[in-house]
């Protein structure tokens, strides 16, 4: 089987950029794409990485080369107020199997990536246009969203996307793909801890497992979404001041092993010990019945939770 992989853009066409960090969309995607490659390579998929600035050499190229299937991987991006999220296009009039292609790779990509589900979509694009196979064309997230752009930016962003992608393509052409393994520390995280200082606009597992100790410990209750936002940070600060620690807000290496350790439990107030005085005895009446198989009732109720109990008349 052969699958052609096309990261937009390339060359001296950037695609879209971000900007306010200078990143571009060529150099996302295309990054991208050459995990996707290594990714099908390892299940025995013959891959061909084929990045150009000219449009009309690409679905060409992939029918020259005889792909069986064929995917170009893109950002999004927009004018205005940016928007966010993930997208997957097939042809109007493609087949079956662009659709099924296209529906299992947006649900990977949307799970994987955590952001909006825009959709599975139909347009001209001419790429799809262009080649013979069933293709389709993704776009990640939007390059000119800031948390958007922070996902496509890392490195573990790029990783999880070349993976929903790998998972997506195999489940529809058949291939079989290893599940995903999660490791679990030895408090139950299943998130790796991160090696670098995570603080305001991190995303990623990094970010989700500082959120999840932070649950743990009882500071916040999270939603572990992977975004350092105000209210991660917030409760960051709070760990931060019970612990003596400066409350910076940046998750460092003192910080988390604070965060490892075992959370700590008020203790709980000692009851008090009543002494009886065997020269002062106090009454309490529990009940006054004119039928007295109901008093008796009540007495040996009172006596099985261990009082004394006396009827009286």
């Amino acid at each position: 089987m052969k699958i052609f992989i096309n990261p937009g853009h390339g060359g001296n066409d950037p695609g879209a950029v971000n900007a306010t960090t200078g990143y571009k969309e060529a150099v996302c995607v295309r990054a991208v794409g050459d995990r996707l490659s290594a990714k099908l390579e390892s299940v025995g998929i013959e891959t061909r990485v084929y990045q150009h600035g000219t449009l009309s050499t690409i679905g060409p190229a992939a029918n020259a080369w005889g792909a069986n299937y064929a995917i170009s991987i893109h950002c999004n991006a927009n004018a205005g107020n940016p928007g966010t999220g993930t997208e997957t296009y097939h042809h109007p009039q493609s087949s079956q199997k662009s659709k099924e292609i296209a529906a299992a790779v947006q649900s990977e990509l949307v799970k994987a990536l955590g952001r909006a589900n825009r959709g599975v979509k139909q347009a001209n694009f001419q790429f799809l246009r262009d080649t013979q196979m069933p293709s389709v064309l993704v776009e990640l997230l939007f390059i000119n969203h800031p948390t958007d752009e922070a996902i496509l930016r890392s490195t573990e962003g790029q990783e999880k996307a070349a993976e929903a992608l790998a998972i997506g393509l195999c489940r529809s052409v058949g291939v079989a793909y290893p599940a995903p393994t999660k490791s679990v520390d030895v408090n139950g995280c299943p998130y790796a801890e991160p090696t670098a200082i995570i603080g305001k606009n991190s995303t990623g597992d990094g970010v989700r497992w500082v959120q999840w100790y932070l649950n743990k410990q009882g500071v916040a209750s999270l939603n572990t979404d992977g975004v350092f936002g105000p209210i991660t940070e917030a409760a960051v600060m709070a760990f931060q001041r019970s612990t003596g620690l400066d409350p910076d807000g940046w998750v460092g290496p003192l910080t988390r092993a604070e965060l490892k350790k075992e959370p700590v439990k008020e203790p709980e107030p000692e009851k008090p010990v009543i002494v009886p005085d065997p020269a002062r005895l106090w009454y309490v009446q529990c009940g006054a019945f004119t039928d007295k198989t109901r008093a008796e009732t009540l007495a040996q109720s009172l006596k099985e939770k261990g009082f004394e109990a006396i009827i009286k008349t």
